[in-house]
């Protein structure tokens, strides 16, 4: 697996909803939870979700410049037209002063965020829909014109612009539909139009599919990037910067509930022997071992964190647990296979809890009753 593929896995496989869970960038299980298929993943909800904002947020900042931009180019064509002595008929005129007050009043409403956010895709597909009628009309009226020049090169663009899969099929549908009703008395003229619209439509629908690509690809790396600042890549629990920040949900719910916060810290007897004597690779191992048997025994709504090299905190709300009892939990789930003759399989444990939501003291009164409870433990083998 390289890095990136890594990363990938990360972002796509942490974020579904068990992101304190184990769930090493190697594994994939997760890909098959969530909906929505893009770029050859199964997606999650909260990354489409993420894709969709991002998405929307480019469409209101982008549209309205797009809009006025149109708006100034049919004024100033208008203009060179009739100063070249290309005069067309008067409905051609009326017709781009529509849409220009049209689409005034679209990048008013988007700009001044009169409307909601989410209303901007909506109002931009109705533009395309003004201005592929207004020019139907155009061409209807005047045949040698250039309404199908500037049809294909507003089409084309609409998708990449929109990105937005509802808004770009039910306006795409509206336009052929007043494109076939407009020329269903000259079916002959109307043939270079409707193979003009369609082709414009195909090429927009390809422009939206690869912005979208590129707005969930951007969503992945964010996820990898934000997985990689509060995760341990190596046991993919939590790290102290992850615990820190995440506990801000759990203390607000346990003040809301009148509960008190406690914390377990786990020690790693031994550690140090085992890299010193059968080196890191097995050190890892056994890092690796006690993060999932920490973690099988911790609720699932408590939070779990490497705090250091051989240290693992959970934090969470509710009683304090049992000091001897938990060490006993995790002992017996630990699986040592292939350690028994490197390591004792033994850790140490404290506990502490607290009214006041202090954490960060919490954590230190776990700290200290874990090395005021210390076991003696069997040294691992030479």
């Amino acid at each position: 697996m390289t890095m990136t593929d890594a990363a990938t896995s990360w972002a796509v496989g942490s974020a579904l909803g068990t992101k304190h869970a184990i769930s090493l960038p190697a594994r994939d299980t997760s890909r098959s939870t969530g909906s929505g298929a893009e770029c050859g993943r199964t997606l999650d909800a909260a990354t489409l979700s993420r894709r969709d904002a991002i998405v929307t947020e480019q469409v209101t900042r982008e549209a309205p410049w797009v809009m006025l931009a149109l708006a100034l180019l049919m004024v100033s064509f208008d203009a060179a037209s009739a100063a070249g002595g290309l005069i067309a008929p008067l409905g051609s005129y009326v017709s781009d002063m529509i849409q220009g007050v049209f689409f005034l009043v679209v990048v008013v409403l988007c700009r001044g965020r009169i409307v909601p956010v989410a209303w901007t895709p909506w109002l931009f597909a109705l533009a395309l829909v003004v201005n592929v009628a207004a020019l139907s009309y155009q061409h209807a009226v005047d045949p040698v014109g250039n309404s199908i020049g500037v049809l294909l090169m507003t089409t084309v663009l609409f998708g990449g612009l929109l990105a937005m899969w509802r808004p770009f099929l039910a306006s795409a549908v509206i336009i052929v539909l007043v494109s076939m009703a407009l020329f269903s008395r000259d079916p002959n003229g109307a043939m270079p139009w409707m193979i003009a619209v369609l082709a414009g439509i195909g090429a927009s629908a390809a422009l939206l599919v690869a912005r979208r690509r590129s707005a969930t690809e951007l969503v992945i790396a964010q996820r990898a990037i934000e997985g990689m600042a509060t995760h341990d890549q190596a046991t993919a629990l939590l790290n102290r910067h992850g615990l820190l920040t995440a506990t801000g949900h759990l203390v607000s719910t346990a003040l809301r509930n009148g509960q008190p916060i406690f914390a377990v810290f786990v020690d790693v007897v031994g550690l140090k022997a085992v890299n010193d004597q059968h080196g890191h690779g097995a050190g890892d191992l056994v890092i690796s071992r006690c993060a999932l048997a920490v973690r099988s025994v911790s609720r699932d709504c408590d939070l779990v964190a490497r705090w250091g090299g051989d240290e693992f905190v959970v934090i969470g709300m509710g009683p304090e647990p049992e000091r001897v009892e938990y060490a006993r939990r995790i002992t017996a789930v630990m699986d040592i296979r292939g350690l028994e003759d490197r390591w004792s399989g033994c850790v140490s444990v404290g506990t502490a809890s607290c009214e006041d939501a202090d954490v960060l003291s919490v954590i230190d009164g776990a700290d200290a009753d874990m090395y005021a409870s210390r076991p003696p433990c069997a040294r691992p083998a030479a």
